[in-house]
């Protein structure tokens, strides 16, 4: 049959659609190997932008001493499928080890604390007697949610609680939810954090010289066996039908193909408008001669038979943004006041800071969560570096002008900007699950979406999440072709 000797077309080459191409490509290498003649196919992966990698970024060379994560960093615990790619290419990985402190209302709450900020023993006992206080009623507003007989909005929980001790432990809950996990409180799952929340125990890890040597060897291994690999092909127009994809790129390239993986980013599946006419209901798999599903952006690809409840069901994911700020100095500075530093929490504009404890390189990494960035005027770049040494200084008594005369290099990274990926990593809303199924469904053994906001387990928001959604995909298209060939 044609359908089997065309090729497979992956649209991304993020971890995830990387994954689906290297099981898919593993699986049709062992089938070749083994003389068998139904195995003449080929995976062609298509990425938008110039480089493969997606939501991946290491910056590397100069003004950076070291390598630099732009995009994710650490790997979430003891994660399967990512440990066992590295340990698969020798890519060596160390824990992530250093102390949070907190910095609130002009003081330390809990670390180091300031040559400008010595507090007294009697201070110190009661600020750790706040702590396990907060602590304390952070577990109870966790046995709260773990009991919640209905799911709702996280921002909906908060305001049921109305005993005064859950106050301001409901403000701490609604910031982390809006940092850690980039969630929007009105529309994010309260059980899903519970969930998620729960796994927070395990190990963190960082990978040695960065997260894009795993992307390196998922390309290396899928290039070895025969993937074609094709960078600035932003796909704008996917014609189907039952057993054949026809793709065309900006740049007026075609693809023909037997299915198609499609792993772009919630963000950009939520530029494509539903047709207007066509009706609430429509079929998951409307026939050849429905109307294609129109692009309100450049980048928004056009559907045609039209995939109108797959966009909308895209639309229920929820799909945090993030901006990055990368500041490197000549010394670490922060080891004055503690040398295993890890983690820092403030009530200023860039509510988190890390270090990159145990290494000693001497960069601090800016957090800021689309929640600020909302309640932000727009900062260009040098402003944002200003404003984040300006906070530093006054954080750990410095002066700012000789804490700028420390500083090498600097940069930040605004993912909502980019173009092919508007975002940082998805949350579930409640009707994430019913769009899950909608999106985790084959169209016609055809049509398959992918990507981290589509997996279903126990490590969201990971690249370990992407990973496992791809291979996932993957499964599912081997199925089909063993069923078929």
């Amino acid at each position: 049959m044609e359908s089997f000797t065309l090729p497979i077309l992956i649209v991304g080459a993020g971890a995830s659609g990387l994954m689906a191409a290297y099981d898919l490509t593993a699986a049709y290498d062992l089938t070749a190997a083994r003389g068998s003649s139904s195995a003449n196919k080929e995976v062609i992966v298509l990425e938008a932008g110039p480089e493969p990698g997606g939501r991946i970024r290491t910056l590397k060379g100069a003004p950076f001493l070291h390598p630099v994560e732009a995009g994710a960093e650490f790997i979430h615990g003891n994660m399967p499928i990512t440990l066992g790619l590295l340990h698969e290419a020798g890519i060596e990985y160390r824990a992530v080890k250093g102390n949070m402190c907190e910095f609130r209302n002009g003081k330390w709450v809990r670390g180091p604390q300031s040559s400008a900020d010595q507090s007294s023993a009697d201070q110190s006992s009661a600020d750790q007697s706040s702590a396990g206080q907060s602590s304390r009623v952070w577990d109870e507003l966790m046995q709260k949610m773990e009991q919640l007989e209905q799911d709702m909005p996280l921002a909906s929980f908060l305001e049921s609680l109305t005993e005064e001790k859950f106050r301001e432990a409901g403000r701490s809950m609604r910031r982390f939810a809006e940092g850690f996990d980039l969630a929007d409180p009105k529309t994010v799952s309260t059980r899903y954090l519970y969930r998620e929340w729960q796994q927070e125990d395990e190990d963190q890890y960082r990978i040695v010289g960065g997260y894009a040597r795993l992307i390196d060897h998922l390309i290396e291994v899928c290039k070895r066996r025969g993937c074609r690999i094709h960078t600035s092909a932003q796909v704008t127009d996917l014609h189907w039908q039952q057993g054949r994809v026809q793709i065309r790129t900006a740049d007026g390239r075609e693809f023909t193909g037997s299915k198609a993986i499609i792993t772009v980013s919630p963000a950009i599946l939520q530029l494509t408008a539903p047709n207007a006419s066509a009706a609430p209901n429509a079929s998951a798999a409307p026939n050849a001669s429905a109307a294609p599903t129109i692009p309100t952006a450049p980048a928004a690809i056009r559907f045609s038979p039209s995939l109108d409840d797959h966009i909308r069901a895209a639309g229920k994911l929820g799909f945090g943004t993030v901006t990055k700020i990368f500041l490197q100095f000549t010394e670490a500075f922060w080891n004055g006041t503690d040398d295993q530093l890890g983690f820092i929490f403030s009530d200023k504009v860039v509510p988190t800071w890390w270090t990159q404890c145990p290494d000693p390189y001497p960069l601090l990494t800016g957090w800021v969560p689309g929640a600020v960035m909302k309640e932000c005027k727009p900062m260009t770049t040098e402003e944002w570096i200003s404003h984040s040494l300006s906070s530093l200084a006054s954080m750990f008594g410095m002066d700012v002008t000789a804490l700028r005369g420390r500083l090498t290099a600097a940069t930040v990274l605004d993912w909502t900007a980019e173009p092919f990926i508007r975002g940082g990593y998805s949350f579930d809303t409640l009707e994430s699950v019913a769009a899950k199924y909608v999106l985790n469904q084959p169209i016609e053994n055809t049509l398959y979406f992918g990507g981290e906001a589509l997996y279903e387990g126990p490590a969201p928001g990971t690249v370990e999440a992407a990973l496992a959604n791809g291979r996932s995909v993957a499964a599912k298209i081997l199925l089909d072709w063993s069923l078929h060939s």
